[in-house]
């Protein structure tokens, strides 16, 4: 079922009888064709996918992408558990079936607007901020065969780090859950963009203060480049990146416009001019 606010804004619901329904946000630019790609934006823990779709319309407009920015509400997915972990445990920490992940339902939601729009190319681009960003990267673990062509998680809280004897969600030991060696491997053989505003440094009321979530640094951008140099002590061919962008603290709005940038054909000059890449110094200072 479709709604259109404005002639380039659709919403859809994706009716998923083995959880809950999503209501997907949409911008379909102008220039829509089989040739256009797809961007899926995943939002913060404000649950806000509407504010999100604004930061992506411009962008979509002129570079002929249409952008998904599915809710995941409070109700039908409920907590971390629910969104964050994306339902591959419920509450109660027990195993749930695959049917019923977010996860299962993004994939179903991006092939379902591919096929609606006859769009060509099967993959798509993969954002996500804070609360988004953790779903991004245990997206790429949970759903290995997801077509995702590129994959950036900016300014996550805390993360699932690629280590087996480190207790689930904080690492890949769980009995249940089937996380073995090649499963990480095949992760970090993923590319992924861990992108971290450089003024990302505070202990807010949003970031997860725990014993836990502090073994990984004392806020997101010590966080980040943890998650960073756990990727490469298990896997020296890891394709994950580190990416900071300057100026910048945990804005949903800046670290959208910086990862359009990368998302556009290059230009390489206005790139350096926001970017920094660290992966290099990040893995030789491990």
């Amino acid at each position: 079922m479709w709604t259109c606010a404005t002639p380039s804004h659709l919403s859809l619901w994706y009716r998923n009888p083995a959880r809950a329904d999503v209501c997907c946000h949409l911008v379909v630019p102008p220039s829509v064709s089989a040739a256009s790609r797809m961007v899926v934006v995943l939002h913060g823990t404000e649950r806000n996918p509407v504010s999100y779709r604004a930061s992506w319309t411009d962008w979509a407009r002129r570079h002929d992408r249409i952008v998904i920015c599915p809710l995941f509400d409070r109700d039908g997915w409920r907590g971390s558990a629910g969104y964050l972990l994306g339902g591959v445990l419920d509450t109660d920490r027990r195993p749930q079936p695959e049917r019923a992940w977010a996860y299962t339902a993004l994939t179903e939601i991006a092939a379902r607007v591919r096929a609606a729009f006859g769009l060509v190319e099967h993959r798509f681009d993969l954002w996500g901020h804070s609360a988004g960003a953790q779903f991004v990267h245990r997206y790429l673990l949970f759903a290995p065969d997801a077509p995702v062509r590129s994959a950036i998680a900016a300014n996550a809280g805390w993360y699932t780090l690629p280590a087996l004897n480190t207790r689930f969600p904080y690492g890949l030991d769980h009995p249940d859950l089937g996380l073995t060696r090649d499963r990480a491997l095949a992760w970090t053989a993923r590319p992924l963009l861990l992108m971290r505003g450089d003024r990302d440094v505070e202990r807010d009321a949003a970031l997860r203060v725990t014993t836990r979530a502090d073994r990984q640094g004392r806020n997101r951008f010590e966080r980040a480049a943890t998650m960073h140099r756990a990727g490469h002590l298990l896997d020296p061919g890891c394709r994950w990146r580190l990416v900071d962008v300057r100026g910048t603290a945990h804005q949903f709005d800046q670290m959208a416009g910086a990862a359009q940038r990368l998302l556009s054909d290059p230009i390489e000059g206005e790139h350096e001019s926001v970017l920094t890449d660290c992966s290099s110094t990040a893995h030789r200072n491990r």
